[in-house]
């Protein structure tokens, strides 16, 4: 990996973890507070923090490339393992599913955007159902990840809710599938960096474990 990474593991109450997981805001606003000040106008990604709520276990998971001095949110510690070429383990992860189409534009038009140093980029559109698994497996497959497909589950699509001051929210799926390291650099950035839109609000921290006997069991 790129760098030494830590989880922060956080049992926190019930109703705690459900306005988290209901209110990205809050959660975001949790997780800024076990930073340093001076971290400019984007201290999660200065700090390189990732996190997750797990509403139903009541858990919380913070990863950091090293644990800040003083940190509020402390619960149990454990540090991530290099992973190695060939490395067979399940993992979990709650992604944002868009996808950015193809650009239409006549070529003309495509030449006269590109001279001007410039680049049109369609909107992104949510991922049809039917295309999930597929556009998953290339996700992954980008990050040094080759899933079995045959234990690929995906959720139904819910909203990330960002909470009433922002008022948005971010289309997401969650994913667990079992498969083997194919790239241990790429994956290990992945790892460090997350995947997708929607860090700050609890998205694209990849959890991992060894590959489990059950395929029903849960990192």
């Amino acid at each position: 990996m790129p760098q030494s990474l830590t989880d922060v593991h956080v049992s926190i109450s019930g109703p705690i973890a459900a306005a988290m997981h209901n209110d990205r805001q809050l959660g975001h606003s949790h997780v800024m507070a076990s930073l340093p000040p001076g971290l400019g106008t984007s201290p999660r990604s200065a700090a390189g923090v990732l996190w997750h709520i797990d509403p139903r276990t009541q858990h919380l998971t913070v990863r950091y490339p090293s644990v800040p001095a003083g940190v509020t949110n402390l619960g149990v510690v454990t540090s991530l393992a290099s992973v190695d070429i060939a490395e067979r383990m399940r993992i979990a992860l709650s992604i944002n599913c868009q996808k950015t189409p193809p650009a239409r534009l006549p070529q003309h038009l495509h030449d006269a955007i590109k001279a001007e140093g410039k680049a049109y980029r369609s909107r992104m559109v949510i991922v049809p159902k039917s295309d999930r698994p597929d556009w998953i497996a290339r996700r992954l497959s980008r990050i040094g990840f080759e899933i079995e497909q045959e234990s690929l589950t995906i959720s139904k699509l819910y909203s990330a809710q960002l909470g009433p001051r922002r008022r948005g929210r971010i289309p997401a799926v969650d994913v667990t599938a079992t498969g083997t390291v194919v790239d241990a650099e790429a994956f290990g950035e992945a790892l460090a960096g997350g995947i997708g839109k929607g860090k700050n609000f609890g998205l694209g921290l990849i959890r991992t474990s060894t590959a489990l006997t059950s395929q029903g069991a849960q990192p």
